[in-house]
């Protein structure tokens, strides 16, 4: 056990800096290749589900590459057409509804690699 208390540890180097970095680099790669495997876009659906007709509509949401694949993915919903999103974006921002308010994550990608042939 440290005979230092409540903070009055000998000042030391700041370590976090070397692992964003790691973390960073890391999380660019895996944004590459997520570009390369997702499906292109994005759909949102305003849905109710067939057992239920007059609840509420709930926004759902579906990664395809087409309107008939994004609809497949929710069998047994009435389907209202919302919106298409593109995937290939530079960034991307995701806003959760919680009980304590919200929260966000935004995610900057970096466009993949150019490569050219002789």
């Amino acid at each position: 056990m440290s005979g230092y208390q409540n903070g009055n540890a000998p000042e030391c180097g700041n370590t976090t800096e070397a692992s964003n970095q790691t973390v960073t680099k890391d999380n660019d790669m895996a944004c590459l290749h997520d570009t390369q495997t997702r499906p292109k876009f994005v759909y949102l659906f305003l849905g109710t589900p067939n057992e239920f007709p007059d609840s509420t509509p709930t926004v759902l949401r579906a990664e395809a590459d087409s309107e008939d694949d994004a609809r497949a993915k929710f069998p047994r919903w009435t389907l209202t057409f919302a919106a298409q999103i593109r995937t290939a974006a530079p960034c991307r921002l995701q806003i959760f509804s919680t009980d304590d308010g919200f929260m966000w994550v935004y995610e900057q990608r970096q466009a993949a690699p150019e490569v050219a042939h002789a």
